[in-house]
């Protein structure tokens, strides 16, 4: 039985997302000013893959919901900072 790395490099964020890697190195730097999790050194530079799939759910609802995309785009941690929680 195989398990996951909680611990993973971009190349393979980019596997689990279906895209090309050089697509990931075009973006990653736009999406960690969204909240993306950044790399840990502690951990080679690999990001914490739980947190990066928690990112990526929550940008995805929340373009799904309209505020990506309508001048609206802030991290969802800043919402919550700014609502008191």
């Amino acid at each position: 039985m195989t398990r996951a790395h909680l611990y993973v490099t971009d190349a393979e964020i980019a596997a689990r997302l279906g895209v090309e890697c050089r697509f990931w190195q075009e973006i990653v730097r736009q999406l960690e000013m969204k909240g993306l999790p950044t790399a840990n050194p502690l951990f080679g530079g690999r990001r914490y893959w739980p947190a990066v799939q928690t990112f990526f759910d929550r940008y995805e609802l929340d373009r799904h919901n309209g505020l990506i995309g309508k001048g609206k785009e802030e991290p969802f941690h800043e919402r919550r900072k700014a609502a008191g929680r």
